[in-house]
């Protein structure tokens, strides 16, 4: 993974998108992505609140993980937001 360059937010502090399991702390919601970044969140579907990944890897492209056809709810992702745009468009293999 890159060096440490972001606010700590996150486990990982690098520049690539990775895939990050999140746990919403005010329902317990889990979900996983293939779109985590650093220092970025994602909405909870259910509560509406941003929440930051426990967890962080690099991405396996082989798999489903790095899977840029699958659906990205946009509306959800922090990274997309500050962009203005999908965040998939940043998407490098490392």
């Amino acid at each position: 993974m890159s060096k440490r360059i972001g606010k700590g937010l996150t486990p990982y502090q690098g520049t690539n998108r990775v895939f990050g399991e999140f746990e919403c702390p005010d329902c317990g919601r889990t979900w996983m992505s293939g779109n985590s970044w650093a220092d970025c969140g994602q909405e909870c579907q259910t509560c509406k609140i941003n929440v930051y990944p426990h967890s962080q890897r690099a991405l396996k492209f082989s798999s489903d993980e790095g899977n840029l056809s699958a659906p990205h709810p946009e509306h959800l992702c922090e990274k997309c937001k500050k962009l203005g745009r999908c965040c998939r468009g940043n998407a490098r293999r490392f």
